[in-house]
């Protein structure tokens, strides 16, 4: 059974306290370095966590200094797979159309390798082929810390996201 959409993406709301959501209708997806700082304590750290991932997996394709912590989101459609905890979480569902390709790209591990992708129609399709349900559910959140460290994500570093009404799934 295919797990990953090639038309789509998805960001799952783990919090999916309202004032979340709020933000999201009104700012779009943005990255966590450019949301408020209230985020409480280890913030800091985080963010130089995730310029570190930049440093690692995307500068060398994206070509520019960094400049956000990025937004993540997976081609992989949990409610197909009936995930227990996942295929209840609110998401935003992202037309691939929605990202600027050029500071976007996939990945996913595979053996002991990281595969990094430019972002595209032909590698979101190499995704589902390579990574059919079962494989999907083999792997995901085997770092419960990184849930999505293993499996296909897209990582844009664009300045945010603007998300329709409709993207919005309770």
């Amino acid at each position: 059974m295919q797990a990953c959409s090639t038309d789509r993406l998805y960001h799952y709301l783990l919090d999916p306290a309202p004032d979340v959501l709020d933000g999201i209708r009104t700012h779009g997806l943005l990255p966590l370095s450019h949301q408020p700082r209230t985020a409480g304590r280890g913030f800091e750290e985080r963010l130089a966590f995730y310029r570190a991932l930049y440093v690692e997996w995307a500068q060398q394709l994206i070509g520019r200094p960094y400049e956000n912590s990025g937004i993540f989101l997976t081609p992989i459609d949990f409610r197909l797979l009936s995930h227990p905890s996942m295929a209840r979480c609110p998401r935003v569902t992202v037309p691939l159309q929605a990202l600027d390709r050029e500071l976007s790209f996939l990945t996913w591990v595979e053996g002991e390798s990281r595969v990094v992708r430019p972002l595209s129609r032909e590698g979101l399709e190499e995704a589902a082929r390579r990574w059919p349900a079962d494989q999907v559910i083999q792997w995901f959140g085997r770092i419960r810390t990184m849930l999505f460290f293993y499996v296909p994500q897209v990582v844009t570093y664009q300045a945010r996201i603007v998300v329709q009404p409709d993207w919005i799934e309770a």
